[in-house]
């Protein structure tokens, strides 16, 4: 993706933003080469060491004590500083102002985009490209794009998501943001017909449900340790969310005989899944005989025996599927295709079941054989990151005093120019010098 379609992709949500003169941001991208001579990127701050230590300092002493208030007013005074913009841009989307906070997060955005070196090419040749998402201010990046990416998909834009996604996983090869836990869901609510393609498989057959996929040409790979046989390599067709969403997919398209072999190699693999989504669409259903029945299947009981100390994994792995795609399971035809298709997967001979076993074994080994992708997910993952809206305060909780917070004073492009001017005057004296 080139610099010029990153920009088209920014202007897609149609919000008023105020960008400073670009000889005024504080932030720029060093090279380096490292060992392995790839080519590592990393922002940094071009003000002096000094001041950038006192701001972050007191950005900083204002998060950890909750003073919205204080950050409100930093913001104000150095309006171009990502730290803070993510900060304010973060509590007015908490506080269920979705616009405010999206206006300050696209001017973070605006200021890392334009710290960019004309050498590096977003998204072209990926592997020779390390902008490592661990460095404290290429976070910033990172976590400013990945909201950008929710905020898009709540307002109908999925395809700007989908983009936005591949951009980070273009940058971040270790998915450090869990972004293909999201990506599916994407891909679904845009109507993208290219799931297959991303899963690394040219088409489905019955055969599928009864072999590994192993397939290593997906686009989108789960990168891992280097030392791993290829055997263990993942790829998007072992992670048991893109078979439960691509088995929507076929249900839109009316294709129920290919979502019935997506819906069974998902429950090949991942049958947990179905138990998080009933609790999450209706608890009461978890009561009633039907589900009992099934859950209390010997195959979901000796599914959870084969996970074998991967339990608190996987139960993250299903709750977050459920909170992101529990609407779009609820309706009626969904439900029934599923509760179907379940109960002749159960009634299989044992020869089937045994089968089935094998390949679920298989895959449960290669999350253990990537102990860094099965460690970053247990950790990384957020709840509050798959829901369908962003968690709010109660309105009676309200941290920003109106007297002191006016939103007015982060509109007005002039007297924001004018504060920044005179709060560092030292700094852009030596600019204009």
């Amino acid at each position: 993706m080139s610099t010029r379609n990153f920009k088209i992709i920014m202007s897609k949500l149609n919000y008023q933003v105020t960008h400073p003169p670009t000889h005024l941001l504080t932030l720029s991208l060093s090279l380096s080469h490292s060992l392995t001579h790839s080519l590592t990127h990393s922002l940094t701050h071009s003000l002096t060491h000094s001041l950038t230590h006192s701001l972050t300092h007191s950005l900083t002493n204002s998060l950890t004590i909750g003073d919205c208030n204080r950050i409100f007013i930093y913001t104000v005074q150095n309006p171009y500083f990502v730290e803070s913009l993510l900060a304010l841009g973060n509590i007015y989307i908490r506080l269920g102002n979705i616009d405010r906070g999206t206006m300050l997060i696209r001017r973070a955005i605006f200021v890392l985009e334009h710290a960019f070196l004309h050498s590096f090419k977003i998204g072209n040749n990926a592997q020779r490209y390390h902008f490592d998402p661990v460095h404290p201010i290429n976070k910033l990046f990172y976590e400013s794009l990945f909201k950008y990416m929710q905020i898009a998909c709540l307002n109908g834009c999925n395809n700007v998501s989908v983009e936005l996604g591949k951009l980070i996983l273009s940058l971040d090869y270790t998915d450090s943001y869990c972004v293909v836990l999201l990506l599916d869901h994407y891909l679904l609510q845009s109507k993208d017909d290219t799931i297959l393609k991303y899963m690394g498989i040219e088409s489905i057959d019955a055969e599928l449900t009864l072999r590994m996929c192993t397939s290593l040409t997906s686009p989108l790979k789960v990168t891992v340790e280097d030392t791993i046989s290829p055997e263990y390599t993942m790829t998007l067709a072992d992670l048991p969310n893109w078979w439960y969403t691509l088995t929507l997919t076929y249900l839109n398209k009316n294709q129920h005989s290919n979502a019935k072999i997506a819906l069974q190699h998902a429950l090949t693999i991942a049958p947990n899944y179905v138990k998080s989504l009933v609790k999450q669409i209706d608890p009461l259903k978890l009561t009633s005989s039907i589900w009992k029945d099934i859950l209390n299947h010997n195959y979901f009981q000796n599914s959870n025996l084969n996970l074998n100390n991967l339990e608190e994994l996987f139960e993250r792995l299903s709750d977050g599927y459920a909170l992101r795609n529990c609407s779009v399971w609820s309706k009626e035809n969904n439900m029934n295709f599923l509760l179907k298709t379940l109960k002749e997967f159960l009634n299989q001979d044992a020869l089937g079941i045994n089968e089935r076993f094998e390949i679920q074994i298989k895959n449960i080994q290669k999350w253990k054989n990537n102990k860094i992708l099965m460690k970053k997910y247990t950790q990384n993952i957020d709840l509050d990151d798959f829901k369908e809206e962003f968690p709010r305060m109660p309105a009676e909780a309200n941290p920003l005093d109106n007297n002191i917070a006016n939103p007015d004073l982060l509109d007005n492009e002039q007297g924001l120019l004018h504060t920044y001017l005179l709060t560092h005057a030292r700094t852009h004296l030596r600019t204009y010098s």
